[in-house]
């Protein structure tokens, strides 16, 4: 269950009414829920826990739990049957049992440091699903289950496989009669291709390229939930994997999604859509598909009011408005892109010069993010892919993607790297694409900039 390396005490008082205070406790190098055979589900560093006080009367409080380098394997795993279901019945009851009375628990700071995250891995997906998070900073302050009722707060940041940062602030009451939460959440440039096994499995469909931004609001009181979520999706494309799946999807929706997805987008290629989330908790039953189904339903009827299309125009008016459409976008200019030879990562006296004017135009524009995108070629790999059909990104390899991502990933680094030693950017501001690859013959490998 648990397994640490060393425990140290300081400054132990103990009292005859057993009321005990410690100035300090320490952990070093522990690793938690660990099954034969398997590494350990949580591992620590270490953990240090400051002025500590329990008395029967007051219960357990301290001052500081420190945390440093604790990181979560965490897999989800395919199990036969329901057999749990009347467990968590049972448990829930007892929840509430304690949430009327309360936990004699009082913590006023948690901070972890360090290397620390998690991996998640799903395998009960055709295609397994895994992403890292790591912690850049996490803090609690206000902990005091001694009444239920009583918010504490909480803040952190981190990213999502390298590129996506994420940051959340809010408060929480997880013990009270009826949970109360309320949050902000932002996530910048989170790969819509990383995510594409959780898609193909619902409507049928892969995303071979684009980037997500995710502004959300969420509030729970009086056993409802209120959430607002803002979504902007750049540079994105879909690619039919399961046919049946996406006729499915299309006949739920006004349009295809292929023409869909055009006609949201903007002169940029920008796709904004808004999903709010209302309604009592107990009665909330939403997977992927009811999700994409009511975005994009709302978002198309949106967009097909200014364009008339199906109404004045007609269906053959509106295929012609969004062939105008995306002539509009072609003519839209990024900053200049850099051009690299096939295996080449180093930056060249035209790049740099290049690199200066991109980072002119990005220091001067102060207020926006830019992304770094790189777009890498097959014909960089070192060895040939065993892969039958190259025409398909989900289609290559594990070891080609692995060698094309870091390829493209070392190009993004080095372009980002000069641009903040030679401008001021806050880096913040500048944000990496998981890159991408392009599947036409002859064209170079690049990095291109994008709002």
């Amino acid at each position: 269950l648990a397994q640490m390396d060393a425990i140290t005490a300081e400054t132990i008082q103990v009292n005859k009414d057993i009321s005990t205070t410690v100035e300090k406790v320490t952990i070093g190098k522990g690793s938690f829920l660990k099954e034969e055979d398997k590494d350990p589900l949580v591992t620590l560093e270490q953990l240090k826990v400051g002025k500590i006080s329990y008395s029967p009367e007051q219960g357990f409080s301290c001052n500081t739990v420190d945390l440093d380098s604790v990181f979560a394997d965490i897999k989800r795993q395919k199990t036969a049957g329901s057999a749990g279901s009347q467990d968590k019945s049972a448990a829930s009851d007892t929840e509430k049992s304690e949430k009327a009375t309360g936990l004699p628990v009082k913590i006023n700071q948690v901070n972890v440091t360090g290397t620390s995250g998690f991996i998640f891995t799903d395998e009960t997906l055709t295609k397994p699903f895994s992403t890292t998070f790591l912690l850049k900073s996490l803090q609690v302050r206000d902990i005091d289950f001694t009444d239920p009722d009583h918010p504490f707060t909480y803040s952190f940041k981190g990213k999502f496989d390298k590129h996506a940062p994420l940051s959340v602030e809010g408060s929480s009451a997880p013990l009270a009669d009826n949970i109360l939460v309320e949050q902000q959440a932002k996530l910048q440039n989170f790969s819509m291709t990383h995510v594409s096994p959780y898609t193909i499995e619902a409507i049928g469909t892969h995303f071979p390229s684009g980037r997500l931004d995710l502004t959300s609001s969420l509030k729970i009181a009086d056993g409802k939930i209120d959430m607002d979520n803002d979504l902007v999706f750049k540079d994105l494309e879909a690619e039919t994997v399961h046919g049946e799946l996406a006729d499915k999807l299309n006949n739920q929706l006004p349009i295809p999604l292929d023409l869909a997805l055009t006609m949201l987008r903007d002169s940029d290629g920008t796709i904004e859509l808004n999903i709010p989330l209302k309604g009592d908790i107990d009665d909330m039953h939403v997977g992927v598909t009811d999700i994409i189904v009511t975005a994009l339903g709302k978002g198309i009827s949106v967009a097909v009011v200014p364009y008339l299309a199906y109404t004045a125009l007609g269906p053959a008016g509106a295929l012609a408005f969004v062939g105008a459409k995306v002539g509009t976008k072609l003519l839209h200019t990024n900053l200049p892109s850099l051009e690299f030879q096939p295996g080449s990562t180093e930056l060249t006296e035209s790049h740099t010069k290049t690199l200066d004017k991109v980072g002119k135009a990005i220091e001067k524009d102060k207020k926006k993010s830019y992304s770094i995108c790189a777009k890498v070629g097959l014909n960089e790999l070192t060895k040939v892919d065993s892969s039958k059909d190259k025409n398909q990104q989900n289609a290559l390899s594990e070891a080609a993607r692995k060698e094309l991502f870091e390829l493209g990933d070392a190009r993004s680094q080095a372009a980002k790297e000069y641009l903040l030693s030679h401008f001021k950017i806050d880096e913040e501001r500048l944000l990496i694409c998981n890159p991408g690859i392009n599947f036409k013959d002859g064209d170079k490998p690049r990095i291109e900039f994008k709002k």
